[in-house]
């Protein structure tokens, strides 16, 4: 796909939405990352996003009717996905359990880093790599 392509979209709104709604227990959906179906090895849309469970996975055939896959990646947020040389690359932020919810305390300190993850069919993703570990010990200082 070419920008020019990209320029000659129209949307418009889908009269059922939503298109796909948050997961059970979480506020959420948040942060999509996605590649068109031509760019799949399935040829059909994945898109990626995250809860605060971890990130989910959905595919579809049309744009329109998604199938929920689940987390993919639990404590884990941000997603996003590009692919180079027929191998997909889903980066993220790793934190550990329980850091999503437990950073709405006042004076609660965040670790996490940014994490890696490698695909060639988009369902099966290698174990993943720490790209950048996160230093900051506390935000509210910043």
């Amino acid at each position: 796909m070419k920008i020019d392509d990209i320029r000659s979209i129209r949307w418009s709104d889908y009269s059922q939405n939503y298109l796909i709604d948050h997961p059970a227990f979480s506020p959420v959906l948040a942060d999509p990352t996605f590649t068109f179906p031509e760019n799949s090895p399935d040829k059909k849309w994945h898109l990626f996003a995250h809860s605060v469970w971890g990130i989910h996975h959905f595919i579809s055939s049309d744009g329109i009717k998604w199938d929920d896959r689940g987390v993919v990646i639990a404590n884990a947020m941000r997603p996003y996905l590009y692919r180079e040389n027929g191998i997909f690359y889903l980066l993220y932020e790793k934190y550990r359990p329980l850091s999503l919810v437990l950073s709405w305390i006042k004076g609660r300190k965040w670790y996490s880093e940014i994490a890696m993850s490698r695909s060639s069919d988009l369902k099966k993703f290698q174990r993943p790599s720490t790209a950048l570990i996160n230093r900051w010990r506390n935000l509210s200082s910043l």
